[in-house]
């Protein structure tokens, strides 16, 4: 009878004690959330927004540190000044201008021919060997000059002497009308009415040294 009397009092006292740790248990599971939540910074989750493109930073070549792409502004010096014009491409010459100068050729004697801007030009006839004797050794002849590009048009308009001229118009003529061709900086040939080709070289300095020293 005692026996069962014991066993009885020991589940009260097991009892008892679950009746205090319960308790006791709750009271510290709930002070630990309630200092985590208090202590614990505040974590936010926001959705990831996309990537400022012109902010990113860009990777440099060899592995060097990355750079933010950003604009750079440059000032102008204080001493700066506006920016110089551009210069004017020179003036595109006329047909005519092209052949403006002095030139030569070798044709029945030395003939020298200066072009005017005007229009006007003057060539200078040195006759050599037979047509010395028939026109002397020298004659002026005054032109009219004319050139569109590709033809040009002159004409006898006064010489000297008087009757040399007349001799010289008698055997050339006194008018022209022939195509220029291969027309550079220092030549151009003309084709004249009988097909031959007449070429005119531009004179320099040393061409007209030789000339003076021919003459002497």
């Amino acid at each position: 009878m005692e026996e069962e009397i014991r066993l009885p009092q020991r589940r009260g006292a097991g009892q008892t004690l679950l009746l205090f740790v319960a308790p006791f248990t709750l009271l510290l599971t709930t002070a630990a959330v309630l200092t985590y939540r208090f202590a614990a910074p505040a974590v936010s989750i926001r959705p990831a927004l996309p990537a400022d493109v012109s902010k990113e930073p860009t990777a440099s070549p060899d592995n060097q540190p990355a750079v933010t792409t950003t604009e750079v502004i440059e000032e102008a010096p204080e001493n700066a000044t506006a920016a110089d014009p551009t210069p004017e491409e020179p003036a595109k010459k006329s047909p005519l201008q092209q052949l403006v100068g002095t030139w030569f050729q070798e044709r029945f004697g030395r003939r020298t021919l200066t072009i005017r801007s005007d229009g006007t030009a003057l060539m200078i006839i040195e006759p050599s060997d037979v047509f010395a004797f028939a026109f002397g050794k020298r004659v002026e002849v005054q032109l009219t000059w004319e050139f569109d590009g590709d033809r040009a048009k002159y004409r006898v308009v006064d010489g000297s002497p008087k009757d040399k001229l007349e001799l010289a118009k008698k055997s050339w003529g006194d008018a022209w009308d022939e195509q220029v061709v291969d027309i550079t900086e220092m030549s151009f040939v003309l084709v004249g009415a009988d097909g031959m080709r007449y070429e005119w070289r531009r004179a320099t300095d040393d061409t007209q040294s030789a000339t003076r020293s021919n003459d002497s």
